[in-house]
């Protein structure tokens, strides 16, 4: 059994560490295991599933799979919400432990909730183009993350601290990443209300924790 256990984990570990390397560390325009893994790989599933459902079905797929993370966003939020509203607002106005005030700033936590996730979004990232590219060219370039060469995509240059997301099909400045809670990528244009995003939901954690030990 401990033989079994340790072949487990040793095979497990190289599969992380292939993995680390081929889909997050190697540069697929550079690594043969990296443009493998992230590009050639995922294209010939895609190929083998559009020839096994069809282009319709998988069209339909890719929609709601695009917006996947977004519909449990909204599962858990207005979920976690409705049974607040409903069944929790009623035991703060029984409860000698908490101020009923906190019903009203509970309204205005879920709209700031709300808010900040619409922005989040619906503000683009920003577009480096060949017009635009002066306006997000502000850092330099250190010659180890980020090199003075071409998108091999769009075929303009490469400013500092950008990247090509191959979601939106756009060169973003100053990319951090693509999240699939906001279904694209957060960039120069849109990071501050990604930031507020999360520091929203944060402080909801928190508050909606403090408010529910309170009554309990």
């Amino acid at each position: 059994m401990m033989i079994i256990i340790t072949t487990t984990v040793v095979a497990f570990f190289i599969f992380f560490l292939f993995f680390l390397y081929a889909c997050i560390i190697a540069d697929p325009e550079t690594s043969n295991v990296g443009r493998f893994c992230t590009k050639l790989l995922p294209k010939l599933l895609y190929q083998q599933l559009e020839k096994t459902v069809g282009k319709k079905v998988l069209s339909r797929l890719e929609t709601l799979k695009d917006h996947a993370f977004q519909l449990v966003y909204l599962t858990v939020v207005l979920g976690a919400w409705s049974i607040m509203f409903c069944y929790g607002y009623e035991e703060i106005e029984k409860s000698n432990y908490i101020n009923t005030n906190h019903q009203y700033s509970g309204y205005i936590v879920f709209l700031m909730c709300m808010s900040s996730f619409h922005y989040a979004c619906n503000t683009p990232p920003g577009s480096v183009t060949a017009t635009t590219m002066e306006l997000f060219d502000h850092y330099d370039y250190d010659n180890v993350l980020y090199k003075d060469q071409l998108c091999p995509t769009l075929k303009i240059r490469k400013i500092a601290r950008s990247k090509y997301d191959r979601f939106s099909r756009r060169h973003v400045p100053r990319f951090d990443h693509f999240c699939g809670w906001i279904n694209q990528a957060v960039g120069e244009q849109n990071y501050r209300w990604f930031l507020l995003f999360l520091t929203v939901h944060v402080g909801m954690c928190f508050y909606g924790s403090w408010a529910v030990s309170r009554v309990l």
